[in-house]
């Protein structure tokens, strides 16, 4: 193999991970035969050439290879993957990455002015351009700098995703609990107008309850690490099975205290009868 200039590497690469995400769910065609195809035949046309085999050399060979799509049928691809790689190739590849940062931004502007509908339409078109961008490039080392401007319009959906998927347990729980302070709380013998001992056990059963549901999540994870890769691609890969196990072993210990904790109120203050009425 010829050695090329740093320049010429970079575009031969470049030419190589278009190819590769054309022909990434192609069945007809193998993508390892198709891409040891492809750099026999610029072996075969730079035979000849001076090393290091610069740019406009490598840039010529290409060029006469054609673009990267035509390696795989086009009746293989699906509709909003010839969209996608239509949008992505070509003289400027980081259209894609320009479009999905440009539709956030638009987004951003028109909650300022009070047009929600319409951002709120903005960020999810988006955010579907950066999925459909990540599933088509298929990782991170082929997305390089353009990472930079479709990230962020899945961070911002995936921190709202997230927040919701945590803290839904201790939101409904709280708003249980303020219905039963103003509707039940003259049940318990502390209700001298200090309403710090029922709030107290409230929130332990609170957090007992959320801690719960978290270890719920961390061992439908560690079993299915599929349903989390799916949802939030490609930021759950960076979870390791070490941590997911750590992370297990501390909800439990948080579940456990707190359910010690809230028995040891009920037992010791003389509330059991009350937290039965409460109940029922």
């Amino acid at each position: 193999m010829k050695a090329f200039s740093e320049s010429a590497k970079g575009h031969l690469d470049k030419y190589l991970q278009g190819v590769r995400a054309c022909l990434k769910e192609c069945k007809s065609v193998t993508t390892d035969e198709v891409l040891r195809d492809i750099n026999e035949h610029i072996e075969t046309e730079l035979e000849s050439a001076t090393e290091p085999v610069g740019f406009d050399e490598v840039d010529g060979v290409l060029k006469r290879l054609g673009n990267p799509q035509q390696w795989v049928p086009q009746e293989e691809l699906s509709w909003w993957r010839r969209i996608i790689l239509r949008l992505r190739k070509g003289p400027e590849d980081w259209r894609l990455a320009y479009i999905s940062l440009g539709l956030l931004v638009l987004a951003a502007l028109f909650s300022v002015y009070n047009k929600e509908t319409l951002s709120l339409i903005l960020a999810i078109t988006s955010f579907i351009i950066s999925r459909a961008a990540v599933t088509v490039i298929g990782n991170d080392k082929e997305l390089g700098g353009q990472k930079w401007l479709i990230y962020p319009s899945l961070v911002v959906v995936y921190v709202f995703i997230g927040f919701w998927l945590l803290v839904w347990p201790f939101i409904l729980l709280f708003e249980i609990a303020q219905g039963y302070d103003h509707a039940k709380i003259d049940m318990f013998p502390w209700n001298t107008g200090n309403e710090t001992p029922y709030w107290t056990l409230a929130s332990m059963f609170f957090a007992g309850i959320t801690f719960l549901w978290w270890l719920t999540l961390a061992l439908v994870h560690k079993k299915a690490p599929q349903l989390l890769g799916t949802v939030f691609r490609p930021f759950a890969e960076i979870i390791k099975p070490k941590s997911i196990n750590l992370f297990i072993g501390i909800m439990a210990g948080l579940v456990a205290i707190c359910l010690i904790t809230i028995v040891l109120m009920i037992k010791y203050q003389g509330w059991s009868a009350y937290f039965i009425k409460i109940l029922g």
